[in-house]
């Protein structure tokens, strides 16, 4: 699992790739999303285009950062979903909470504007 993060203008743009299937990765991801809050970002889109497998592990590091950044006032989405993200977050009921978006480029406009349009499924 890995990592990246870049900045347009205000709002953080963490990519991931590998698996997020709890473990020590998981918990790195996590932490990294974590350290955003603290640092005052409050706009964060997670693009997991390169997220290949994501279980309940994973499902609950993204709810535990989403509920602290709401709790700061702040917005978190998900972009880049591959099918079977899809597939799960729709399963589970969570793409009733997070805004989802195809693409990195959608959720920064959306966060930028504070339309809050959501994405395709």
């Amino acid at each position: 699992m890995s990592v990246d993060i870049q900045y347009d203008q205000d709002v953080a743009v963490v990519s991931m790739q590998g698996k997020l299937m709890g473990g020590p990765e998981t918990r790195l991801c996590g932490q990294a999303l974590q350290n955003l809050i603290k640092k005052g970002v409050r706009k964060i889109t997670i693009d997991m285009s390169g997220v290949d497998w994501l279980n309940s592990g994973g499902m609950g590091m993204l709810m535990a950062a989403y509920n602290r950044l709401r709790k700061e006032g702040g917005t978190l989405c998900l972009s880049g979903t591959t099918p079977g993200t899809r597939r799960l977050l729709t399963l589970t009921k969570l793409n009733t909470i997070f805004r989802c978006y195809d693409t990195a480029e959608q959720a920064i406009f959306s966060l930028h504007s504070g339309s809050g349009v959501t994405g395709t499924f």
